[in-house]
């Protein structure tokens, strides 16, 4: 996974490092992460190889090459991922947050796919462990950086998982820190922002888990549906969330 990086060695200078191979590969992962977040977007080679050497230019190539690993794991991981598959995709994140640079920023990304893949695997097994893992790695992904766009989507999966503990847990610490992270990333970025539908849903799921808390009202209830519904209206046509959120709605007025 890392046979192109050798952090003994010096950094590699912008013409080694922005190989065609590796513009490929970045090129490939871009399409890929739009593709899953149901963004219309078409990436050239040129497009990629400015924007690497900007990021070269101000993180060091080994940060960038850090971050195309992330990427290249965590892009290729779905809902629908069995047991096995998420368990191999831990294992490269692990490796992948261990030889990241120290660099706060570029960990805090580490973690947050870390947690992703995480609470995905606790959707599967329910497992204390698991959430608390999740729960951990998102709290060190959301201090290791102050960027609003980042920080707010790290915000918003720690929310959602925080609100997934409570399942277990029902500790209601949980539930308020999930409502109170979850509000503030969810309302740090314009609706229109190509990620908010991310943010909308997770805030959506807190908010259905606090309705079946003991605490619960028809206006958390009220609000989920809101919040699913604004998730839908930032999806391009094609994207296959819009299902999934229909449901979720739907299951909601029952």
């Amino acid at each position: 996974m890392a046979s192109h990086r050798n952090n003994n060695r010096a950094p590699s200078s912008p013409q080694t490092f922005l190989s065609p191979d590796i513009v490929r590969r970045v090129l490939e992962s871009n399409r890929a992460r739009a593709r899953a977040e149901g963004l219309d977007l078409h990436f050239t080679e040129a497009q990629v190889r400015n924007s690497l050497m900007q990021s070269a230019d101000a993180l060091g190539s080994a940060a960038i090459t850090s971050l195309q690993d992330h990427h290249r794991i965590v892009s290729r991981i779905h809902d629908s991922a069995d047991l096995e598959t998420l368990t191999l995709a831990r294992a490269e994140a692990r490796i992948a947050l261990a030889a990241a640079p120290n660099n706060a920023r570029i960990r805090a990304v580490h973690h947050n796919g870390l947690a992703i893949l995480l609470r995905m695997t606790f959707d599967k097994t329910h497992s204390l462990r698991h959430i608390n893992e999740t729960i951990g790695h998102g709290r060190s992904a959301v201090s290791g950086t102050d960027e609003i766009p980042s920080r707010s989507l790290f915000q918003s999966h720690f929310a959602r998982s925080l609100a997934s503990r409570f399942s277990l847990s029902a500790s209601s610490i949980d539930l308020d820190e999930a409502a109170r992270v979850g509000r503030a990333a969810t309302f740090a970025i314009p609706t229109a922002h190509p990620n908010a539908a991310t943010r909308w849903n997770n805030m959506a799921h807190v908010l259905t888990i606090n309705a079946s808390s003991p605490r619960g009202t028809i206006t958390d209830i009220n609000q989920a549906i809101e919040c699913d519904v604004n998730a839908i209206s930032g999806l391009s046509p094609n994207d296959q969330r819009k299902g999934q959120f229909y449901q979720e709605i739907a299951a909601l007025l029952l």
